[in-house]
């Protein structure tokens, strides 16, 4: 099926909504890439009740990580001029 409207590439647009999908994902890829050092870490060393930087840390990169995707999605502008993709 396809749709009746034209699109005017000459404006700047953001992605498709399904574009944030793929963005989470890819985010949650480098998260797990950035975090199994620390989870091993975690995982392996003896049990306090304490809460240190590694907590934090694995609290806090994942966290960053996703806010950095979310803006990266929201600022993300492409639009064709002159047979260019701007991006």
């Amino acid at each position: 099926m396809k749709s009746n409207r034209e699109h005017n590439w000459n404006i700047p647009q953001r992605q498709a909504s399904a574009g944030l999908l793929v963005i989470i994902y890819k985010a949650l890829v480098t998260v797990v890439k950035v975090i199994w050092p620390l989870l091993l870490v975690f995982l392996f060393k003896e049990k306090d009740k304490t809460f240190g930087i590694f907590e934090m840390l694995l609290i806090g990169v994942p966290a960053l990580i996703l806010v950095r995707s979310l803006v990266d999605f929201y600022y993300f502008r492409f639009y064709i001029l002159d047979e260019d993709l701007i991006i």
